[in-house]
């Protein structure tokens, strides 16, 4: 899917260069209209030169409206792309990258294979002995969580976001959603982590971004 970009606003100075042209159009039709008109009474003259003035100054406030608006989106956009960036950055970053780690370990050992065959076994070893995965299954979900509420809230660059974490994202949701599952039964909340299941869903109907 190509990356949506938004273009900057164009230079201010070019709606001061329509405006001046369309000011020298108005007076040349005026001054042709006063040589080829000769009877034309300076009262019409004067309506018509107003009425133009009229016009030249609604286009002028439209064209201005719009490049405001357009300035606005731009920067908001470009604020989405930073706060995206600095969230994907912090993946790298301790305490995430340990987590990751720890849950790669984890995930080589036969326990692992009990969030499959016996998920409340799992949910035991995992509340109960293994718990530096417990801490590092809440810190990456939480992280997924909050990621997923600020898309929600537009407050990051979706498509910019599904490109750098599509894979991790489908990839953590597979490995683990039944211990989610299990999670939201056994603690009787269920919309724990719900943002982030019901985002990687919608990216697997390819649907477009939201």
């Amino acid at each position: 899917m190509p990356y949506k970009r938004i273009f900057k606003p164009r230079n201010k100075f070019l709606r001061y260069i329509l405006l001046i042209v369309s000011l020298g159009f108005l007076v040349a039709i005026s001054f042709y209209l006063h040589r080829v008109e000769p009877d034309l009474k300076k009262s019409d003259l004067i309506k018509i030169l107003t009425g133009g003035l009229v016009v030249i100054g609604l286009m002028y406030s439209i064209m201005s409206y719009e490049s405001v608006q357009a300035k606005n989106q731009y920067d908001m956009h470009r604020q989405q792309l930073a706060s995206s960036f600095e969230i994907i950055n912090q993946w790298y970053k301790t305490p995430l990258i340990d987590y990751s780690s720890a849950l790669g370990a984890f995930q080589q050992t036969s326990e692992f294979s009990l969030i499959t065959t016996d998920v409340v076994a799992f949910y035991n070893i995992i509340n109960n002995d293994q718990k530096e995965c417990r801490t590092a299954l809440a810190g990456i979900f939480n992280y997924f969580e909050i990621i997923c509420c600020a898309l929600k809230e537009d407050l990051l660059e979706e498509e910019f976001i599904k490109r750098y974490f599509q894979g991790i994202f489908y990839r953590m949701y597979d490995l683990y959603h039944p211990y989610i599952l299990y999670r939201r039964i056994d603690r009787g909340v269920p919309d724990i982590w719900n943002d982030y299941t019901e985002t990687v869903e919608y990216w697997r109907e390819d649907k477009p971004i939201r």
